[in-house]
């Protein structure tokens, strides 16, 4: 299971300003793919 912990130590949860590819704005952005680099 992955915790908030988990994303917070892998860096893959990121803070700040994001426009998404829907237009839609979020102050959260989660990057799968650094998530993936440790698959422990």
């Amino acid at each position: 299971m992955i915790t908030l912990e988990d994303l917070e130590q892998t860096r893959s949860l990121l803070t700040g300003h994001f426009r998404l590819s829907s237009g839609l704005h979020s102050d959260r952005y989660l990057q799968c793919a650094r998530l993936l680099m440790y698959p422990e």
